[in-house]
């Protein structure tokens, strides 16, 4: 299915309103598998312990740069865990709601009948 055959399809079952994303990115569910052991991996909390107060500020701001890139990597990982290239739904000009995600647009589509039934 094409992104224009998938536009007109998301037309027909919810209006003006239907729309269609695509995320741009494959993905499948071993990509979404290895994400999720790499987002398994960071654990809960900051390896790190922090610093006592006889630090230097610098080892400080090393530390809380060290925490910030952590953090940021884990989120990566788990905002990954949940992403599928294609999304279909409702459009309100600034809005997008999400009604089925897939790795191709029948999936979505699937998703999408899926939850509202």
């Amino acid at each position: 299915m094409t992104q224009a055959t998938a536009l007109k399809r998301a037309i027909k079952l919810w209006g003006k309103a239907g729309a269609v994303r695509d995320g741009g990115k494959p993905t499948s569910l071993a990509d979404r598998a290895a994400a999720r052991l790499r987002f398994d991996a960071f654990g809960k909390d900051f390896p790190e312990p922090r610093p006592t107060d006889d630090r230097t500020i610098a080892e400080l701001k090393a530390w809380e740069a060290r925490g910030r890139a952590w953090r940021q990597a884990r989120s990566e990982a788990a905002a990954y865990c949940r992403f599928f290239r294609y999304a279909v739904g409702v459009s309100s000009g600034m809005f997008f709601e999400v009604k089925g995600e897939g790795d191709t647009w029948e999936q979505a589509f699937a998703a999408a009948e899926k939850r509202s039934a």
